[in-house]
């Protein structure tokens, strides 16, 4: 009796003290998740800027589309609240995208800043400055195939609206296809992206300025 009464307890006390380390353990967590929502800082993506002379670059929705890929790789970081998802800002911040994708007049990032949200932190910009689609062929006997190359290349600014410090970075990406592709695929009047090599090369190079940026990000916080 006395054997089963100690094996009650040591179950007891073994019950108690693994609770004791789940709930350490989820409060733990909890702070985590609390300061890495504390640390997340309020950014407005601008967009980017068109530089190439082609004339498949030159619908607006391409812009559009363009800038909703550099707020999803900031999103990505888990540093950034994009605030242009707001319903009271993403028709401004629309203008203004279109305004910069055209080229056709300069904008001032910091003073349309301050008119849009207080709660911007942090915006970002950026321009296209090279696309291009070299050719390889290659034969095995009666056989040939040619393979085009799509490069794309990006430059992407972050600027604190406070301090005015900006960190920029360049990125380059490339797709390869066998076949003649459109340059966009475009549904609704909303560019899909991923479905040509243009559109993936875009994402790619991209996704390498915004990797590029975060290892600075830390001289501009």
């Amino acid at each position: 009796m006395l054997r089963k009464d100690k094996i009650c307890i040591m179950q007891k006390t073994l019950g108690e003290y693994y609770m004791k380390r789940g709930i350490i353990l989820i409060l733990i967590l909890l702070s985590f998740l609390s300061l890495n929502c504390q640390d997340q800082r309020g950014l407005i993506i601008f967009g980017l800027a068109n530089e190439l002379k082609n004339e498949n670059w030159k619908d607006a929705n391409i812009g559009f589309g363009l800038q909703a890929i550099v707020s999803e790789a900031f999103s990505e970081t888990g540093k950034f609240i994009n605030l242009e998802e707001k319903s009271e800002i993403k028709e401004q911040i629309k203008k203004i995208t279109q305004q910069i994708w055209e080229n056709k007049t300069s904008v001032n990032f910091q003073e349309e800043g301050k008119k849009i949200s207080p709660e911007i932190e942090f915006f970002a910009y950026g321009r296209v400055f090279y696309y291009g689609t070299p050719q390889t062929k290659a034969s095995f006997g009666v056989f040939h195939s040619e393979t085009t190359e799509t490069i794309i290349k990006v430059e992407i600014v972050l600027q604190n609206r406070k301090t005015q410090k900006k960190v920029k970075a360049k990125g380059t990406g490339v797709a390869k296809t066998t076949a003649n592709s459109v340059v966009f695929t475009v549904r609704e009047d909303v560019v899909v992206f991923d479905e040509t090599t243009v559109g993936k090369a875009t994402q790619e190079a991209v996704s390498k300025a915004v990797k590029k940026i975060m290892k600075k990000y830390r001289k501009i916080k």
